[in-house]
């Protein structure tokens, strides 16, 4: 029987750090028996694109905004603002930022004005450990005093566990209250896999801990009658890859380019050349001094004459695989080893050309596509949705001038980085930016983004929907595929 949508909830578990491969398998072992029955069963289960930078914090923002980090303006869990930097005072903790740190309640102040939370648009909400907490009313943001000294030794000695565990019971005790939307951050898989590996047997004990949470919610919400009226969705914001060698970016413009380099913890530097901030650890913000002072981007054009060869000797780097820059038309030019390309938005479709060989390594695609073309011709490929999300970065004032996603296996962050990764995410490739996602209410399981989840969310709820969005409902995104495969003129 239909539920009136007046009674109808949304319960959206974010699984830090769960990739699709571990996912599976693990479903197709029968470790995730909850997750199948209260979920896939009812609705269905899909893979899903995350956004660029695919980081802890950037990467919630499509679940909670419908926006990419790039239109959200927080490009990176580390950026550098030029603006700021240059006509801050020294001491401003605002001109750079790590929210891996002491900084981390700043988010939603980093956030662009004109970004609406689902907080701010279903007042009656819940949030459990998640960053964005912007239009939380009194009493519903469920991060606990002691989260933050949790979470310090989480990183510190690796016990992401206990994380979960006080996650799990904070929304478990919360269920009996009335909430329209509740959002759970289980960080564990994330916080292990870069101590481990993502297939390490701790790892893969976390995602049973995720799935007895959904077993004891499934029960509690029988119990108390509103079990087929709450949507259960259960997603990730990336996946992640075991990384093998470290390139630190920021050492290799001091020793190597001898550039005054600021970089976290080293941040507190007069005069520097250039700015290095890393996210995941698997991609790169550079930002280049371009004059006298920081007020001037340095465009594709302008980075040879600043810093010669510097954009050549980072993609002889073996670990870097793909770089981003833009020119002054609006261009956003991407090259690797195999080939370069650029691509350029206009209004909901995309321009992309390329110079000999494809730089992400596709076949032949249009010269002109709509957004989700773009999504669904690169889906299945190694860099699902590349030319978008290479786009959408670029639309943050802060994004860096140089834009570095690794390959597989590497890392750019070497010094300062305690305890070492020993997994790493962040980048452009489908190890990153491929996650699972599983739905309790049916959709049709197309090329989906992170971003559609937002407005399905809401449509589901029946609230109305904010106009600056990035992504469609999923019952609009499959009509928009029916009339792209039916032909023009349909």
């Amino acid at each position: 029987m239909p539920v009136n949508k007046e009674h109808r909830s949304v319960l959206l578990i974010l699984a830090d750090g769960a990739s699709c491969d571990a996912f599976e398998q693990l479903l197709s072992v029968d470790r995730l028996p909850a997750i199948r029955k209260h979920v896939i069963e009812r609705g269905g289960y899909a893979r899903m694109t995350t956004a660029f930078t695919s980081t802890t914090g950037p990467a919630y923002l499509p679940f909670l905004t419908g926006c990419f980090p790039g239109t959200a303006d927080i490009p990176g869990i580390r950026w550098f603002d030029r603006k700021a930097f240059d006509e801050g005072p020294f001491w401003s903790p605002h001109r750079f930022r790590s929210y891996c740190g002491w900084e981390a309640p700043f988010f939603d102040r980093d956030l662009h004005a004109d970004v609406r939370t689902m907080f701010e648009l279903v007042p009656d909400s819940v949030n459990v450990l998640g960053p964005v907490t912007r239009g939380l009313g009194s009493g519903r943001n469920l991060r606990f005093r002691t989260g933050g000294l949790l979470l310090a030794l989480a990183h510190a000695f690796g016990w992401y566990e206990p994380l979960d565990r006080m996650g799990a019971q904070a929304l478990l005790q919360n269920l009996s209250r009335s909430a329209a939307f509740r959002f759970v951050v289980l960080p564990a898989i994330d916080g292990i896999s870069h101590n481990t590996a993502p297939s390490h047997g701790r790892t893969l004990r976390a995602y049973q801990h995720l799935d007895r949470t959904v077993e004891r919610v499934a029960a509690a919400l029988q119990e108390q009658g509103t079990y087929d009226c709450t949507a259960i969705l259960v997603c990730s914001d990336h996946g992640l890859s075991p990384t093998h060698t470290h390139y630190d970016v920021a050492k290799f413009l001091r020793k190597e380019m001898r550039l005054s380099t600021l970089h976290y913890p080293m941040i507190f530097k007069r005069n520097p050349k250039a700015s290095v901030h890393v996210s995941g650890n698997a991609m790169a913000h550079v930002y280049l001094r371009n004059g006298s002072d920081w007020r001037r981007p340095c465009f594709r054009e302008d980075i040879g004459d600043v810093v010669p060869d510097l954009k050549e000797r980072l993609l002889d780097a073996e670990a870097v695989d793909i770089a981003l820059t833009r020119d002054r038309e609006g261009w956003i030019w991407i090259e690797s080893r195999r080939g370069c390309g650029r691509v350029r938005e206009r209004g909901p479709v995309i321009e992309y050309e390329t110079d000999g060989g494809d730089p992400f390594g596709y076949s032949p695609l249009p010269k002109i596509m709509t957004a989700y073309e773009g999504l669904e011709r690169t889906f299945d490929t190694d860099y699902p949705d590349g030319p978008v999300q290479a786009a959408q970065i670029f639309r943050s004032r802060r994004c860096g001038d140089l834009v570095l996603s690794a390959r597989p296996g590497y890392d750019f962050r070497e010094r300062w980085e305690f305890p070492e990764h020993r997994s790493s995410h962040g980048s452009l490739h489908r190890l990153h930016m491929m996650t699972p996602f599983a739905c309790s209410f049916p959709f049709e399981q197309r090329a989906l983004r992170s971003v559609d989840v937002f407005p399905s969310m809401l449509a589901w709820l029946g609230r109305p929907l904010p106009e600056r969005l990035d992504g469609m409902t999923f019952m609009e995104l499959a009509a928009s595929f029916r009339r792209a495969a039916a032909g023009p003129g349909i």
